[in-house]
């Protein structure tokens, strides 16, 4: 996941790979854990991709793969969650 900065908020880039023709969805806390809003698109030999602007601070976040959730691999954050599993965790800051 990359950052990118205006002033409260910012344009974060989350990826993940799955295989080719699966659905991704991304759902956090930036969205009310919306499991559908947000679809990520491939960007080809199953790399998934999407572009999210959210506020500054804490959020929690997990993929949607083919109605699986899972966290982000690439996440050094994770946060224990209600379920039993595990979020990630980014922290958005200037």
């Amino acid at each position: 996941m990359k950052t990118t900065s205006p002033s409260t908020q910012q344009r974060v880039l989350f990826s993940v790979s799955a295989q080719p023709g699966n659905q991704v969805y991304l759902s956090g806390t930036f969205n009310n854990w919306e499991p559908d809003s947000i679809k990520m698109k491939d960007t080809g030999n199953g790399h998934f991709q999407h572009s999210v602007i959210i506020p500054k601070g804490r959020h929690e976040y997990k993929f949607i793969i083919n109605d699986e959730w899972v966290a982000d691999p690439e996440c050094p954050h994770w946060n224990a969650n209600e379920h039993g599993s595990l979020n990630s965790v980014i922290q958005v800051t200037n």
